[in-house]
């Protein structure tokens, strides 16, 4: 129907007809997606995660072979293997040990991807045990301590395997320890997989962990084990010191050598590519010098597939280090792909300078701002053969203002995209580099620059809010609450942070979207700018200490949290700065 429309070029009805459609289909997917518990969300997000890393993986039989072994309690005494010229044993752990089994290793040797594949194994093989899993970073819900924990908590009640918990402890202590009463409850075989534990925002010293796992509960874990990274190597340190040797296993003794050529052979069949034997034996070449690092190759094969056959090989030249290919790969978008590199500076600057990513929309708009401020970037974006689109802008008074051309973005979105990861948080999809390896060499590439990035986003998220509201509805936008403070911190804007800390209407805002922890991390460390002293920051702080529980308790469909924080405030005392 709506071809023949277009057709008989009545393009008023073909619009007409494909907004209504369209907007059946959204309206369906909403509707769905509304419905749909936070637990479910979580799950489903974890889920589309785990589905995603186990596409092109190959190899790592050894690594699964302990981990299967694990979950199903054999009592092997050792599993000996042969790793290229040494021989290593990998003890197998006693069944009577009741310990997790940890897993570690650098960055970017697909630990995550190896989790993927263990957990479909156990999927299958495991018909009589319940199987929960965490990618930590990859959502909303995994990205603190706090979140994390309180998710598979709330999925162990889902499927009864242990008693319902009425509410969690406010207090930090208490919570853990109630995490750790509810893990050592367990009675039904359970196996429980946590990925990248190094990948939580703030640290913490496993104080909920059992030092003894009861009978049916098995715990894998992934850690960073990294000289690049010694900081976040932290809970590498802490397993080591905690449990068995036997018990932890070194990632790179399971080298993917021995599938090196069907590895490469498969990811250039997915590009319809093929290689001759000199390029091929010189990437295995370059690969090798990389440790057999899978995200080199992924990266690698994003330039090896415009390789001519014939060639100049002095012009096809690889890094043989992750972050070379990557510094490679930057510098190729404009040089290969002829983007614009001050358009590929500002997406990768403002992408890594944010705190929790940006939706696709944020980036557009914050783009489209700097398109109508900046010449230079005018220059390079617009051209004479079309029409410069503009539209009003809302935060800047509902002026006429450029706006980028969404052909621009697409086309960088594409070559980018398999190196970003896509986030629910705040209720929209947000962007932020996935790999540490990426965010490092991008962190070096934006150097420069960072100050001007961060001032930029603490700008458009000031501007979100609305100034002719009150109490809860000036600070609507949930994205802001987190961002705008941290933001404020990395620009060492000491004046700005002050006013909105010190905002009982922005506060309100954060508890009544629970968003309290980062909230407070910024409270604690704002003291280090010069222009806010500890005597300003400890009467709030304290506050929020004491008196957060009494904040967040509350039924929400009578009282909001922001009610009971003014309330509080009030009558907090006569010389209290909140009162």
């Amino acid at each position: 129907e709506s071809t023949k429309e277009y057709e008989s070029s009545n393009f008023e009805a073909f619009e007409k007809y494909f907004y209504e459609h369209l907007k059946l289909v959204i309206d369906k997917q909403k509707e769905q997606t509304d419905s749909l518990t936070s637990l479910q969300k979580e799950q489903d997000q974890q889920k589309k995660f785990k589905n995603d890393k186990l596409k092109g993986f190959s190899g790592r039989e050894n690594m699964l072979l302990v981990i299967s072994n694990y979950l199903g309690g054999e009592e092997t005494d050792y599993i000996e293997y042969t790793y290229m010229a040494q021989k290593d044993c990998l003890y197998f752990p006693y069944k009577h040990e009741e310990q997790p089994l940890v897993i570690y290793g650098p960055s970017g040797m697909g630990k995550s991807s190896l989790m993927a594949k263990a957990i479909e194994e156990a999927e299958q093989s495991l018909s009589n045990a319940h199987i929960l899993y965490r990618f930590v970073g990859a959502t909303q819900g995994s990205t603190t301590l706090r979140a994390l924990l309180t998710s598979i908590c709330d999925e162990l009640q889902e499927k009864e395997i242990i008693a319902p918990i009425e509410s969690y402890e406010s207090e930090e202590n208490k919570f853990q320890a109630q995490i750790k009463e509810a893990l050592s409850s367990i009675k039904t075989p359970t196996a429980l997989f946590v990925d990248a534990l190094d990948q939580l925002q703030k640290r913490d010293y496993l104080q909920w962990l059992p030092e003894s796992l009861p009978d049916e509960l098995k715990i894998v874990f992934t850690v960073l084990k990294d000289s690049k990274y010694k900081k976040d190597s932290h809970y590498f340190n802490l397993f080591r010191k905690r449990i068995k040797r036997y018990h932890l296993f070194d990632f790179t003794k399971d080298t993917l050598e021995p599938k090196k050529e069907e590895l490469l052979t498969s990811l250039l069949l997915l590009e319809n590519r093929k290689l001759q034997e000199d390029q091929k034996n010189y990437v295995l070449g370059q690969w090798e010098e990389a440790n057999y690092s899978p995200l080199y190759l992924k990266i690698a094969i994003e330039e090896i597939k415009n390789w001519a056959s014939y060639g100049d090989r002095e012009k096809q030249i690889l890094s043989d280090s992750a972050e070379g290919v990557i510094e490679e790969f930057i510098e190729n978008l404009s040089s290969l792909y002829h983007h614009e590199p001050i358009l590929d500076d500002k997406v990768f600057g403002y992408i890594h300078a944010s705190k929790d990513g940006l939706s696709e929309k944020e980036l557009l708009e914050i783009l489209s701002e700097d398109l109508e401020d900046e010449e230079a970037f005018r220059r390079a974006i617009i051209n004479d053969y079309h029409t410069p689109i503009k539209t009003k802008n809302p935060r800047r008074d509902h002026k006429e203002e450029l706006m980028l051309p969404l052909s621009v973005w697409s086309r960088l979105h594409t070559h980018i995209k398999p190196f970003l990861v896509e986030r629910d948080i705040d209720k929209q999809p947000l962007m932020k580099f996935f790999h540490r390896q990426f965010a490092t060499v991008v962190d070096k590439h934006i150097s420069q620059n960072k100050k001007v990035l961060h001032v930029k986003l603490g700008e458009y998220f000031s501007s979100l809010q609305d100034n002719t509201k009150t109490w809860d509805e000036r600070y609507h936008n949930v994205h802001m609450l987190t961002e705008l403070p941290h933001q404020y911190y990395m620009t060492k804007d000491a004046k700005n942070l002050k006013e909105i800390l010190f905002d009982l209407e922005f506060a309100g805002s954060v508890y009544d979207n629970h968003k309290q922890t980062n909230y407070r991390e910024i409270l604690e460390k704002a003291s280090s700018l010069k222009g806010i002293t500890e005597e300003e920051i400890y009467p709030w702080e304290s506050f929020y200490r004491e008196k957060e529980h009494l904040i967040i308790k509350v039924n929400e469909e009578l009282w909001r949290p922001h009610q009971s924080l003014f309330q509080l405030a009030y009558e907090d005392g006569l010389n209290s700065p909140l009162t």
